[in-house]
């Protein structure tokens, strides 16, 4: 059996997508490999709104909709204002992380099932963990040096 828990499990693929951040300029985010696919930029926001997505559902005890993710076209244009969402989502998941979780309840959720907080957590991470290799596509082609896996 493994030692480490979700939580660390969660914070340290948390701290590998933040990183990055700090070897990014604005001009990084926005690059595309092809033009199917998202700006560094839409990617890296959409890590941390999918994020934001299943914090409201450990804390709110429901899933919200999809449709209500920030999606904040500013944000995937600036590292500064990145940095600040990853900081503030951090901070919001530390809060939940202090409180006794009962990681057995029950988190009823639309087009999801019923999750339980364990499994929340264990999507998004996993979520983080998939797009960090959509990310090392970009991190390839801008000629980025940085172990985004870890």
């Amino acid at each position: 059996m493994s030692k480490i828990t979700n939580v660390q499990f969660f914070k340290h693929y948390s701290k590998l997508t933040k990183g990055l951040l700090d070897n990014l300029t604005d001009e990084h985010l926005q690059y595309r490999p092809h033009e199917s696919m998202k700006t560094l930029g839409e990617e890296l926001r959409h890590i941390a709104d999918s994020k934001e997505i299943y914090l409201r559902a450990m804390t709110d005890g429901v899933g919200p909709s999809w449709k209500e993710k920030r999606m904040d076209p500013e944000i995937a244009i600036s590292v500064e204002k990145l940095k600040a969402y990853y900081e503030d989502l951090d901070r919001r998941y530390d809060e939940l992380f202090a409180t006794k979780i009962d990681w057995a309840k029950e988190v009823p959720w639309t087009g999801m099932g019923d999750l339980d907080m364990e499994a929340c957590l264990d999507w998004v991470t996993h979520f983080e963990c998939t797009h960090q290799g959509i990310v090392s596509v970009y991190l390839v082609g801008l000629n980025i040096n940085y172990d985004i896996a870890g």
